[in-house]
């Protein structure tokens, strides 16, 4: 499926007071006819038109030397999660923590899952996707627990509690 695809059956599943603000991005920056070394394939989500946070292949390849994290489901090599004391303060994500691919690979699962799957996938970024989904009500907005969340899915939840519980 393409991507324009993929990020139309995943974005209208957003929340109504997330769906104008959320948006899904993805690209490839080749310029490795000219110079290998200059490659780079990123997404990234914006949240009120300002980038919140990127997901880079080559800083996954550089920082982890694979390009999958070990919670996406792929058949490729992965690298190990960053240990909760190996985090860096105040980052979502450490540099190349997920890449462009991890992302992709995501969102391509995602419109397959029953909601209570997403939720409690032990991908972050599919938890991400998940706290946007208008499938997650106030009422589970306001019991769910952000103590053991990593901070990529914990950051999405907290802006989108503070949405719907104005």
């Amino acid at each position: 499926m393409s991507w324009s695809k993929i990020k139309k059956s995943i974005e209208i599943t957003f929340a109504a007071s997330m769906r104008n603000r959320v948006e899904l991005h993805a690209t490839c920056y080749d310029r490795a006819q000219k110079n290998p070394q200059n490659y780079d394939a990123r997404a990234w989500i914006t949240i009120d038109g300002t980038e919140f946070i990127r997901f880079s292949a080559t800083d996954s390849w550089h920082h982890f030397g694979a390009h999958f994290h070990e919670t996406t489901i792929t058949e490729c090599e992965t690298h190990r999660a960053v240990e909760k004391t190996g985090r860096t303060p105040g980052n979502l994500m450490e540099r190349g923590e997920f890449s462009k691919q991890d992302f992709l690979a995501c969102c391509q699962i995602y419109p397959n899952l029953d909601f209570q799957s997403a939720v409690t996938n032990p991908s972050p970024i599919i938890q991400m996707i998940a706290f946007l989904d208008s499938r997650l009500g106030k009422g589970k907005l306001k019991k769910m627990s952000e103590e053991k969340m990593h901070p990529l899915p914990r950051a999405i939840f907290q802006i989108r509690k503070e949405a719907e519980l104005r």
